[in-house]
């Protein structure tokens, strides 16, 4: 069987896309072939983290827009870290921002 998801996390709360994520890697060692199209940070680091807690390979297809008004892509394993891309970048963008205003205030 295949499955296709395109932003699975969109409608949901943090913790319940935890437990969605948590159902499809198991539909995914149940040999269900899963194609999950996700803009959320927290999906991300959740296949991460059941990638490298069961030392499984979780294959991942980055899409990213090109200077020339194309569309770039490139492979990597979950199983090995999240490689950079505009979601982590914007994740970390934030949480930079956030720790410019709390020591800039002095709190």
């Amino acid at each position: 069987s295949i499955l296709f998801f395109d932003e699975p996390a969109a409608h949901l709360h943090p913790q319940a896309t935890l437990a969605f994520v948590e159902m499809l890697y198991e539909m995914a060692k149940a040999d269900i072939q899963l194609f999950v199209a996700t803009h959320s940070y927290i999906v991300l680091k959740q296949f991460e983290l059941l990638a490298r807690e069961h030392e499984d390979r979780m294959p991942l297809c980055v899409l990213s827009p090109t200077d020339e008004a194309g569309v770039g892509k490139f492979s990597a394993d979950l199983s090995d870290h999240i490689p950079e891309n505009s979601i982590v970048d914007a994740s970390v963008d934030l949480f930079e921002s956030d720790l410019d205003l709390t020591f800039s205030s002095g709190s």
